[in-house]
């Protein structure tokens, strides 16, 4: 189930999004009830509903938006690495001001620095141990992602950051101790996946207890992958410094879980199911 907010759909992409909702509406009245959406203008804003109850549903989904997608999301802003801090920040806050209400509410804006695992392009510390030679890249550096913390969090406007690799959480941990370092404490700024970890860097989340937030199935299974992802993540689980949620929630760290609508459709069954997964870094529903 997915509740969506589209804060402002360009001019430009109007007919494509209306097109898009129409048959995601019509493929759910001819479904069984195992696709249902609903969407709401109001003014420039449109409100969504979409909830699927099994994977064939989910998997219609998919095949509905595949093509159209890349056509609406192609007017996201920031997109650009080389984007100015200040820009985002003042945009964020404009948002803030003509959108929130008593129903609601902008938390803040995520970043995302790095790639993901499959292309090899999560940052790590280290080389990657496939012998490939490479520890990963970078689409925003160390000083863009502390400037970017200094000037949000000195609007008292929280930063996420998506850091699955190592050198990646470092550079954000980083970032989130200089903005504190500056009088700017803005204690839900926070950490997304937080897959690899050092040790260096997980003490220091601990005692400043910075928040970490995680989508558990990822580190279990993604849906739908390849056999290599599945060997990598089974290598992985082995790995001390890999997905160290249990010693946080041991200590009462601050965690908060969710779960991926796309790529994750168990997060979809109970909340309950991924603060297993958390814990124990297996799939309740998949023994394998």
């Amino acid at each position: 189930m997915a509740f969506i907010a589209i804060l402002e759909v360009p001019e430009e992409n109007t007919a494509a999004f209306n097109d898009l909702a129409g048959r995601m509406v019509a493929a759910s009245a001819g479904d069984d009830g195992l696709l249902v959406y609903e969407f709401a203008h109001v003014g420039t804003t449109v409100y969504g509903y979409e909830h699927y109850t099994d994977e064939a549903a989910h998997d219609c989904h998919e095949a509905l938006i595949a093509a159209i997608l890349p056509e609406l999301m192609g007017q996201a802003e920031f997109k650009d690495p080389t984007a100015k801090a200040a820009d985002i920040v003042e945009h964020t806050l404009e948002l803030c001001e003509k959108y929130n209400s008593n129903m609601l509410r902008i938390w803040g804006f995520k970043i995302h620095p790095e790639g993901n695992w499959g292309s090899k392009s999560f940052w790590m510390l280290e080389n990657y141990s496939d012998g490939s030679g490479t520890r990963g890249a970078a689409a925003i550096e160390a000083p863009m992602i502390t400037s970017v913390y200094l000037q949000a969090n000195q609007k008292v406007l929280p930063v996420g950051t998506h850091v699955d690799g190592s050198q990646t959480v470092r550079n954000t941990v980083n970032a989130i101790m200089t903005a504190r370092g500056a009088g700017y404490d803005v204690p839900n700024s926070l950490l997304h996946h937080y897959f690899w970890v050092s040790d260096k860097d997980h003490e220091t989340v601990i005692d400043n207890e910075i928040m970490v937030n995680t989508t558990p199935i990822f580190h279990v299974d993604w849906e739908n992958q390849d056999k290599n992802t599945s060997e990598l993540l089974a290598c992985a689980r082995a790995v001390p410094t890999f997905a160290r949620y249990s010693s946080l929630m041991a200590l009462g760290h601050n965690v908060s879980i969710s779960p991926d609508v796309r790529t994750s459709p168990i997060g979809l069954i109970g909340p309950l199911l991924n603060v297993e997964i958390a814990m124990t870094l297996r799939d309740p529903l998949n023994e394998e």
